[in-house]
């Protein structure tokens, strides 16, 4: 060992990079993690805290092409307000859009065969 201190020294810098940048990629993980958890509480919290706090209710959903998610459509009486979640496998739901003035569409009726339209 006595023979090349200069590697034994850049050798020891390099392990203490090492772990430095471990410990830091461990808690920037940590901390995202602990992020997505409080933007993304439990679909029942967040039904929840929007009917206490914006009298939203559940109006519409869909499950994604994927079949991995659903999209749930939350408004208030009257379309005042509304938000949007996506809703993961593990039962999360995120929230990623809000907004005034919702309006519910009503998609036209299916073509009777034989029957005239108005």
């Amino acid at each position: 060992m006595g023979e090349h201190p200069r590697f034994w020294v850049s050798f020891g810098i390099m392990l203490l990079a090492f772990a430095f940048f471990t410990a830091m990629s461990v808690y920037m993980v940590t901390a995202a993690h602990a992020q997505q958890q409080a933007q993304c509480p439990i679909y029942q919290d967040l039904k929840k805290a929007l009917l206490e706090n914006a009298n939203e209710l559940p109006s519409g959903s869909g499950i994604t092409a994927k079949g991995n998610a659903a999209v749930i459509v939350f408004a208030s009486p009257g379309g005042a307000t509304w938000t949007i979640a996506i809703i993961g496998a593990d039962g999360r739901a995120c929230p990623v859009a809000s907004g005034e003035n919702w309006l519910d569409v009503i998609p036209p009726k299916a073509p009777v065969p034989g029957e005239r339209p108005a």
